[in-house]
């Protein structure tokens, strides 16, 4: 028969072994769901704020548009109302013919050129806004790549470590046994039944 001390021992040794290899299991399980619920919040968040910067940048794209297309109807209405006194002050001099035109030419082609400034200060600007938005797209990949993903948890590299445990245990449990004698265990005698006297 072996020691019943060390048979204890080993298996309460392995009995830890499997125990501490389920709650290890357990924790890279919850560590691995925390990591991918913080990957999948981190991702919600980047997006949000590039959407907001897309937003922002839109409505600065439509107030870009919207201030060039006055500047321009302004300057425009301004060189209409140039020629006009151009042409009546002409009719009242007695100025008309190619002097005139020329006035008149004169006056459309500065317009002209303001307008197509305002034209390209305002692409200049757009393109701009453009390749903000490309850099914000940029940033958001950046920021949802720099979270870790959580990793599939294997439960083998667990069992492998508690099966060496055991291995460990029941190795210990030979080495501390093998002097020992093996003691049989002891049979109860049997009592014959006396038969009472009365």
């Amino acid at each position: 028969m072996c020691d019943p001390t060390a048979l204890t021992l080993m298996y309460s040794s392995l009995a830890m072994s499997a125990a501490t290899a389920v709650m290890s299991y357990q924790g890279a399980e919850s560590q691995s769901k925390v990591q991918e619920a913080n990957y999948k919040q981190n991702e919600i968040d980047a997006t949000s704020a590039l959407l907001n910067d897309y937003s922002q940048n839109q409505t600065r794209q439509g107030q870009e548009n919207t201030v060039a297309a006055q500047q321009i109807q302004e300057r425009t209405m301004a060189a209409r109302r140039e020629q006009s006194s151009a042409i009546v002050a002409g009719g009242e001099a007695g100025v008309s013919g190619f002097s005139m035109e020329r006035i008149l030419m004169e006056s459309a082609g500065l317009a002209a050129a303001d307008n197509a400034l305002t034209k390209q200060n305002r692409d200049w600007s757009l393109d701009q806004l453009n390749n903000n938005m490309k850099g914000d797209q940029a940033t958001a990949n950046s920021r949802i790549k720099s979270a870790p993903r959580g990793q599939k948890v294997s439960a083998l590299p667990f069992l492998i470590q508690a099966g060496s445990e055991a291995v460990g245990a029941y190795g210990t449990y030979k080495k501390d046994t093998a002097g020992l004698p093996k003691v049989e265990p002891t049979k109860a005698k049997q009592r014959t039944a006396v038969p009472m006297k009365r």
